[in-house]
């Protein structure tokens, strides 16, 4: 397998174990990362925080070795601005008035990321999480960044702001590629089956009909690989009762829906050089 060498970039504005490793680029200091086989999966840190794809200096494209994770979203369910603040004459809120201007950084989408790296076959583009703003997101950052393929596509848990946008991948399978696999829990799977039923059962769609086609791929609690990279899910809890995924990746862990940390989950997190997870609000004190 190649080495891994990436760039963890924010949007220019705003089934079987595999012992795995890569080499990881995010912008900043060397870090390393872990992959199958004894190569470490290093993290060559040097992560693009800047404002247009332009400013990135050609970071993670072009080598064989550049690989990259690119941020699509990383707002609230509703998104950023706020309807509701917007109209709000007795109160002004001071973020949603400067995310109402295009361009600005305080303009948030769906929370969600593109892996992309060097794979058997050439680049590949590995989605978390398809919410009900990831087309917008997609029409804003994949010409950006030249990606034009999904490799797959990996769910974190069955809400609509990780799943809403499973339908708009059918500009993907009608227009560049037959298909797209998707991992997903059986728990979230029995969600799609009654929220994307037309999806998961395609035997009543009309012939021709323009939907997604969709290869769903029932992901256990344990190491799996996609594209010769093993993802490792990270079992959390997102509310009471109600289990969700994060995801390790080499020496990168991404928890992007969490309100507490399972005490079996933390060992998954033992010499992690990068942590993405989710600060949606700080506990009163």
């Amino acid at each position: 397998m190649a080495a891994f060498l990436g760039a963890v970039r924010c949007a220019p504005s705003a089934a079987r174990l595999a012992p795995y490793g890569r080499r990881f680029r995010v912008s900043g200091p060397a870090v390393s990362l872990s992959r199958r086989g004894s190569s470490p999966l290093r993290l060559h840190s040097r992560a693009s925080l800047n404002s247009s794809a332009e400013d990135a200096g050609g970071i993670g494209r072009g080598g064989e070795s550049d690989s990259e994770i690119i941020f699509m979203g990383t707002g609230t369910s509703e998104g950023i601005p706020r309807v509701s603040c917007l109209t709000n004459s007795s109160k002004k809120c001071p973020v949603c008035s400067k995310a109402i201007v295009p361009g600005n950084k305080n303009r948030r989408l769906n929370t969600s990321i593109l892996i992309r790296y060097p794979g058997p076959t050439g680049k590949c583009n590995i989605l978390i999480d398809a919410g009900k703003f990831f087309y917008q997101s997609a029409l804003r950052w994949f010409p950006a960044y030249g990606i034009r393929t999904i490799d797959a596509v990996i769910i974190t848990h069955s809400h609509a702001d990780a799943i809403g946008g499973l339908d708009d991948l059918r500009d993907w399978t009608n227009n560049v590629q037959p298909h797209i696999p998707i991992y997903v829990a059986n728990r979230d799977f029995e969600v799609m089956k009654k929220t994307h039923y037309y999806l998961v059962d395609t035997s009543g769609i009309i012939p021709g009909a323009a939907v997604s086609e969709l290869q769903f791929n029932i992901m256990q609690e344990e190491p799996f690989v996609v594209n010769d990279l093993q993802i490792t899910p990270l079992p959390v809890w997102h509310g009471q009762g109600y289990r969700s995924l994060g995801f390790r990746f080499g020496k990168v862990c991404y928890i992007s829906d969490v309100s507490e940390i399972p005490e079996e989950t933390y060992p998954l997190l033992r010499d992690c050089d990068i942590l993405i997870m989710v600060c949606l609000s700080l506990p009163l004190q």
